[in-house]
């Protein structure tokens, strides 16, 4: 990521966490219905795939951008299958769905960028790059006003942990947009 490699790390910490997170999530919760899980395994990806994306010096795009472009290509198409699929679960999954995308919008910048790293602003198209700035500060902010204990009843630690993931997620997705 450019810029501090101190803020690179926090971002490679907090998004490896919650992607960490999702992932034991899919591991430990095998009697969970399977659209939670579905979503549990795509949060994953995209947290650890940030994770990777966002480590300082570049290192993280020295993966070949055709392996992004499968990864995310990939997450992105299941997760709009899965909105089709899953009425009751189709604005979960289409917020994944646009998060694959961002990852894959953000892997072909930082491929055509000649910075290491993620690239500076003439790598991203503003026209693409700010709607989902926005789509994402909003998603932390939805997400956040889960965690209030006026969202509902349930706000046991481990209820609100997934909400508490999908904020640093959004945030971080944030943050990385901000530097294309």
């Amino acid at each position: 990521m450019r810029g501090s490699a101190v803020v690179a790390w926090l971002l490679v910490l907090l998004v490896g966490s919650a992607g960490s997170y999702c992932l034991a999530r899919v591991c430990l919760r095998r009697g969970a219905p399977v659209t939670e899980r579905q979503a549990d395994a795509s949060e994953a990806v995209m947290g650890l795939g940030m994770a990777v994306m966002a480590l300082p010096h570049g290192w993280g795009m020295r993966l070949p951008a055709p392996l992004w472009l499968t990864v995310f290509g990939a997450a992105a198409a299941w997760s709009l299958w899965c909105a089709v699929r899953h009425r009751g679960a189709r604005g979960h999954h289409g917020y994944h769905a646009a998060g694959h995308a961002a990852m894959l919008y953000m892997a072909v910048a930082m491929a055509a960028s000649p910075h290491d790293g993620m690239p500076g602003m003439t790598a991203g198209a503003p026209a693409v790059t700010g709607p989902l700035l926005l789509f994402f500060c909003a998603a932390a902010l939805r997400f956040g006003l889960r965690l209030s204990p006026a969202a509902g009843p349930d706000t046991s630690p481990t209820a609100l942990l997934p909400h508490a993931c999908r904020v640093i997620m959004a945030l971080g997705m944030s943050a990385m947009l901000v530097t294309l």
